[in-house]
């Protein structure tokens, strides 16, 4: 009787999950039901590509909310917030369950969730302010759980696999600037200390940008700054303030130039 109220669930689980592919008006039951999949998946595999389906489905969302909607924060931070949750939907009892495709999303999820507590400083004082600053600590401390009890072995894991590719380091990026696979088809990450186990690799893109990725904690630099930052003397500058208020925000374009 247990097994078949078991399998009963897992049918409502499986239903739930093709639901929330389909529609984000429920965006936040995606993390516990990719937490309960995960649980049971190792009596119910299929479950395992329901969850791939959930966070595929997640970065698309989010693709439209963080990119397209690059000038509203509340968009924006919408946008990281399902990005942060696709990579969530890996966070797996056995390792060996992960692709390394499952890696880029985890790896991408927590970029994301870096990129949001910066975002979130943005906004307007207010109780909603707190509660999405709440909920982003909470999303990036699962993710850097994740990254500490499976960061390394998901590096290793896409170096075995044939490292990592420019459409992988673009998706890795995604959450926090454009870049086009084909401005990185020449990019091959260097990694601080010689070793994939550091987490923090270097790469460049054809048309100038540097960046550098803290794979442990999220924290990209693009040509040494934070995305979307501007070089003290431009954001110090008298007029510029006076024109544009003292936070103001900018897009770093082709071979590193800010506008």
């Amino acid at each position: 009787h247990t097994r078949e109220a078991g399998i009963c669930f897992l049918k409502v689980l499986e239903d739930l999950m093709g639901a929330l592919g389909r529609t984000w008006k429920y965006m936040d039951a995606v993390f516990v039901t990719s937490r309960l999949a995960n649980f049971f998946v190792k009596d119910f595999p299929s479950l395992r590509e329901h969850v791939r389906g959930l966070a595929t489905a997640a970065v698309g969302w989010a693709h439209q909310r963080a990119v397209d909607g690059v000038g509203v924060i509340n968009e924006r931070l919408e946008g990281m917030k399902a990005y942060a949750l696709a990579g969530l939907c890996h966070d797996v009892a056995d390792k060996t369950d992960l692709t390394p495709h499952d890696c880029v999303q985890t790896f991408a999820g927590l970029v994301a969730a870096n990129m949001a507590q910066a975002l979130v400083q943005k906004l307007p004082r207010s109780t909603h302010k707190k509660d999405i600053k709440n909920m982003i600590e909470a999303l990036l401390l699962r993710l850097q759980r994740v990254m500490g009890s499976w960061g390394s072995y998901m590096s290793s894991l896409l170096e075995l696999h044939g490292g990592w590719t420019p459409e992988m380091l673009r998706q890795l990026l995604e959450p926090v600037t454009k870049v086009s696979t084909e401005s990185l088809k020449n990019s091959k990450p260097v990694w601080s200390g010689g070793s994939t186990a550091c987490l923090t690799m270097k790469f460049s893109s054809t048309e100038g940008q540097k960046f550098t990725v803290d794979l442990q904690n999220g924290v990209v630099l693009i040509n040494g700054r934070p995305p979307g930052t501007l070089p003290l003397r431009i954001k110090n500058d008298p007029l510029l303030c006076r024109v544009f208020g003292e936070n103001f925000d900018c897009e770093v374009e082709l071979k590193g130039k800010s506008s």
